[in-house]
């Protein structure tokens, strides 16, 4: 599918830390694929973040995705000792310690974090984040484009102006996207809600609509001028992501890579 490139997650505390690390320069230097490798704040001290960003110049690798991170399972999120507290804090550490070594991606939110208390304080904070050394975001996942849209114009607006990246998480099951979009409070247009009601008892056709509604938004995304790609949440799950891609290949830019190592 030639990706601009992949990443991969990193479990809650850097619980799969190790097992990211491997899949992540196994992809880069086996396969010659691009990676961008998932790091957070949660359970993570200095001296530990300080490890696994060892590791990765040893492998190579230097794209930096930099979140705070979820809590463990059934905990809530707590700063441990020894740790940060947000994002912005990380991205800091990161390009002061490193210098321009790594690419560092951000995530936006085009609704607002479910913790943020407006708007506008939710953009200020990603402008920190910007400001403080990160090269590029890629937002979590929204069903209506306009609401991206207006987000990237409110982001230009207070003087953003890296590339931000659409995050789309293509519908597999009728459970896990009402699971998604009630953790991550996302908006849900009308006409999808109707079409995955009707369809709830057929997994099969829930699959296929969520494949057709994902390629129907990269491809007005794509066509938007706003946006020269888009970023699609896997789930592990291969055969959707293919088939959206196989749908948009005649819609493909040619990728941009300037912004990435």
């Amino acid at each position: 599918m030639n990706p601009m490139w992949i990443d991969v997650t990193f479990g809650a505390g850097g619980s799969t830390s190790q097992r990211t690390l491997s899949i992540c320069e196994y992809a880069a230097n086996k396969l010659g694929i691009d990676v961008m490798m998932h790091l957070t704040c949660t359970n993570m001290t200095v001296q530990d973040l300080d490890e696994v960003l060892e590791q990765m110049k040893e492998a190579g690798l230097r794209n930096i995705m930099a979140l705070r991170g979820d809590p463990p399972r059934n905990e809530e999120w707590t700063q441990c000792d020894g740790g940060f507290r947000h994002a912005v804090d990380l991205v800091r550490y990161i390009r002061t310690k490193y210098g321009d070594y790594f690419c560092i991606g951000v995530a936006g939110y085009p609704e607002g974090h479910t913790d943020c208390e407006s708007l506008d304080m939710d953009l200020k904070y990603l402008k920190d984040k910007v400001d403080a050394g990160a090269n590029m975001i890629i937002t979590q996942l929204f069903y209506d484009n306009q609401l991206f849209l207006d987000f990237v114009a409110r982001a230009r607006s207070i003087g953003i102006t890296c590339p931000i990246v659409p995050g789309i998480m293509p519908i597999t099951t009728y459970a896990g996207f009402h699971r998604m979009v009630a953790m991550c409070k996302t908006f849900v247009p009308d006409s999808i809600k109707a079409r995955i009601e009707e369809l709830k008892d057929d997994d099969v056709k829930v699959r296929e609509l969520g494949i057709e509604v994902a390629s129907d938004m990269c491809r007005e995304l794509l066509k938007s001028g706003q946006v020269d790609s888009v970023h699609l949440y896997t789930m592990n799950n291969e055969e959707n992501i293919r088939a959206i891609v196989q749908r948009l290949a005649d819609n493909l830019p040619a990728p941009h890579k300037e912004w990435m190592y």
